[in-house]
């Protein structure tokens, strides 16, 4: 496993099989995973601990992001965008969880236009065709 990230992503299927994202000696890109029996999203520690579990349902269009944030005059912070969002009365509604690597701190909500604070990174992602495809 790479140790570049103190977390990573597990996709867990219903039929019991695994995805990582360090998988033989490579990293996995999220885009890549299929979303066919895709039951569980899990972002974990390099020790195995669960950090956040995301239980994925047919019908939702699961996305994942990194995100490295580099302030002038701070250290960086790694930030993990993760959510789904449904498509109810033709409307896309968006459920992202913001997770910071360097205390753990899970935000859930939406992405901001504006941000409240000077070095909040809660912008919106460009969304992949990989995440239009829902979870069956």
């Amino acid at each position: 496993m790479s140790q570049s990230n103190t977390l990573f992503w597990l996709a867990r299927y219903q039929d019991g099989s695994c995805r990582h994202q360090h998988e033989n000696g490579a990293d996995v890109c999220f885009d890549d995973v299929s979303r066919e029996g895709l039951r569980d999203l899990i972002l974990a520690d390099v020790n195995g601990n669960t950090v956040l579990h995301l239980e994925v349902k047919p019908g939702q269009m699961v996305f994942y992001r990194r995100r490295t944030i580099m302030i002038p005059g701070k250290e960086q912070e790694v930030m993990h965008i993760l959510g789904h969002r449904i498509i109810h009365s033709g409307e896309s509604i968006l459920y992202p969880i913001f997770v910071y690597e360097s205390d753990l701190r899970i935000e859930v909500g939406d992405f901001r236009e504006k941000p409240k604070k000077p070095d909040e990174k809660r912008h919106a992602i460009s969304f992949h065709p990989a995440d239009d495809t829902p979870v069956t």
